[in-house]
This record gives structure tokens, C-alpha cells and sequence, in this order.
């Protein structure tokens, strides 16, 4: 399932149209346990290192349960007001 989903013979991404990120989660066979696979597929635009980053620590919390210590959800044109503070610092 994880494969097909994310299959590498889908369309290229649509920046006018997105989504430019995807998730998918199914159960990981084959294992003997009740362990789960993320299948992540972003469009590099949007998805550098860091970013990557900050996705898996904020699912590590979610994971452990640990949500309250997530920061809170900005809107997008604060993020971008941030980031061209901080790069105006450097």
C-alpha cells in the first residue's frame, strides 16, 4: 500500500494547485508487531532539511503523546514576516 501510494509514476507537483506535501501511514507488515510506516512525499520548494526537521519533531512529540508541548500553529504570513526578520539579522 505504502508504494502505491506513493508511487513514483504520479504527475509531477502542481505549484498552482498543490498539495506540494503528502503523508501516508499504513500498518507495517511482515514485521509481527503493531508498528506503523510514514510515507512522506513533499515537493522540494517547501521541504529543505530543516523543515524536514522540525516535521519529525514535532511527530516525535505527537508520538510520545506530548502535544501541549508543540508550539502554536502560526498563520503562514506570520512565518514568512519571522523568517525575514531573522535573515535580516545575518
Amino acid at each position: 500500500c505504502m508504494l502505491a501510494c506513493l508511487d513514483q509514476q504520479r504527475p509531477q507537483f502542481d505549484l498552482r494547485s498543490g498539495p506540494l506535501l503528502m503523508a501516508v501511514a499504513a500498518p507495517a507488515v511482515d514485521t509481527g508487531s503493531a508498528s506503523w510506516l510514514l510515507g512522506i512525499l513533499a515537493h522540494h520548494i517547501i521541504a529543505d532539511n530543516e523543515t524536514l526537521a522540525l516535521v519529525f519533531a514535532d511527530i516525535h512529540l505527537l508520538l510520545q503523546n506530548r502535544a501541549d508541548a508543540l508550539p502554536p500553529a502560526l498563520p503562514f504570513r506570520h512565518f514568512i514576516a519571522q523568517q525575514q526578520r531573522e535573515s535580516q539579522l545575518q
